[in-house]
């Protein structure tokens, strides 16, 4: 460790059981943070309320405390401005400097939550996977419980039922890599589907059928992810990631122009979407999501994908017909568009 690092790492060390307790009181104990707005949890891409912590969310830039942070910020990545080596300690003697990407902080304890970039190798941390959310102490160690538990840097569980199934299926999601290990998707899928959505609160159910929705996308089981995203629209109205990746799917059924199947885990029912009525789906969602977003650029650059530069200058979105739904885009047949984003 040089100088430098030396002296950042001590100054001002904390009791790791006086950052235990601390970390019990953190926002992410008690909110399911996904990285995305949801009005829902009120909480993600700004401050809360009373301002005293802060969610990176989708939109990174240099408000992100811990760019400016004088204990974080010499050991951040220029080209990855949110990325460290952290410390795994716990109460083990096998230490363990994995890679993290910060995501938040919360400033009454005083500590950082952050998603490591990969798999802890000492048997004392396989617990931890890849993508899940950790705790970090401002002297960059992750904080676990005494039993090396990676449970803090999630909601507690409170007994609440499909609570842990819930956890469980976002970290297999987020094990899928962008549909890159479909074997983790399917048991997302699985284990997601397993759940009885009228047991969870309001916002839980969003997350649900946002991340289900996310797991069909990338299984490329179209029909089924519109389904999931239009649920999830429904349990949040006011959030726009949820309406974009609706729109995504829309797009993609629309460019293709044939019959997608619902797979055999979902029933049959008028909210099935078929191409046929997908043009009309794209354009009413597209027309409501402006009047709640006017300034999104993202939901603008979808526009311009969809619509073409011409028509989105008009600014008219009222008068938007299925018609306006570009049949190719520079010269190449459109296909619709695609979106991920990490979560």
């Amino acid at each position: 460790m040089s100088i430098l690092g030396f002296l950042f790492k001590r100054k001002g060390s904390v009791d790791i059981t006086d950052y235990r307790e601390r970390a019990e009181k953190a926002p992410w104990r008690a909110n399911l943070y996904l990285g995305i707005e949801s009005s829902q949890s009120g909480s993600i891409n700004s401050q809360n309320r009373n301002g005293r912590w802060f969610i990176q969310g989708r939109c990174p830039s240099n408000d992100c405390p811990w760019r400016s942070d004088e204990r974080i910020r010499p050991f951040l990545i220029d080209d990855f401005p949110d990325d460290l080596e952290v410390t795994l300690k716990g109460d083990s003697t096998a230490d363990e400097a994995p890679w993290c990407r910060l995501v938040g902080y919360d400033a009454d304890s005083d500590l950082f939550l952050g998603k490591l970039l990969n798999q802890p190798a000492s048997p004392p941390y396989h617990c931890l996977s890849k993508w899940d959310q950790i705790v970090v102490t401002p002297e960059r160690d992750v904080l676990l419980h005494e039993n090396t538990d990676f449970m803090l840097g999630w909601p507690r569980l409170d007994g609440t039922p499909g609570q842990e199934a819930l956890v469980d299926g976002i970290r297999s999601y987020r094990q899928g890599d962008f549909g890159h290990n479909e074997e983790a998707l399917e048991k997302a899928i699985e284990q997601l589907n397993k759940i009885d959505e009228t047991q969870l609160s309001k916002q839980n159910q969003f997350a649900l059928h946002f991340v289900l929705g996310r797991c069909y996308a990338e299984r490329y089981r179209n029909a089924v992810a519109i389904q999931q995203f239009k649920a999830a629209i429904k349990c949040d109205s006011n959030e726009l990631y949820s309406r974009i990746s609706y729109m995504a799917e829309l797009s993609l059924m629309i460019g293709e122009q044939n019959t997608q199947e619902v797979s055999s885990d979902t029933q049959q029912s008028d909210d099935t979407p078929h191409p046929e009525n997908a043009p009309s789906l794209f354009v009413e969602c597209y027309r409501t999501t402006w009047k709640q977003f006017p300034e999104n650029l993202l939901l603008h650059t979808v526009g311009i994908v969809s619509f073409g530069q011409d028509r989105m200058r008009q600014q008219n979105f009222e008068s938007l017909r299925e018609e306006d739904i570009l049949t190719e885009w520079e010269g190449v047949s459109w296909k619709g568009f695609r979106w991920k984003e990490e979560m």
